[in-house]
């Protein structure tokens, strides 16, 4: 009679034990799922970060090229401003040079009028 009572000690405590074994085999698969859906949420993440990535790196290469075009156009202006004296000399020449053919026509035409 009491080998009647272990086994039956014997059976209640393996059916605990597949009880928990069988509750833990559902945690483990929710588990499963649960990771296989972070990584999923993961990937997705990492491929925006990758894209942002690629994103900056046309940034800065269009800011890098401004930088370039900004650096020529600024010895451009250096170039415009080191020869502005020389222009405003050039029009002086030139203005004196008028200044001097008016004065001689207007001689010419006082002259022919006879007002000289």
């Amino acid at each position: 009679m009491q080998e009647k009572s272990e086994v039956k000690n014997q059976e209640a405590t393996l059916a605990v034990v597949v009880d928990r074994l069988s509750s833990l085999h559902e945690d483990v698969n929710d588990l499963r799922d649960s990771m296989r859906e972070s990584m999923k949420e993961m990937a997705t993440a990492v491929t925006r970060l990758v894209e942002m990535e690629q994103r900056q790196v046309y940034a800065m290469k269009a800011v890098e090229r401004q930088e370039e075009q900004i650096t020529k156009l600024s010895e451009r202006v250096s170039e415009i401003e080191k020869s502005q004296p020389v222009t405003a000399l050039v029009v002086s020449w030139v203005q004196r040079v008028v200044m001097v053919a008016v004065g001689v026509v207007l001689a010419f035409v006082a002259k022919a009028v006879g007002l000289i």
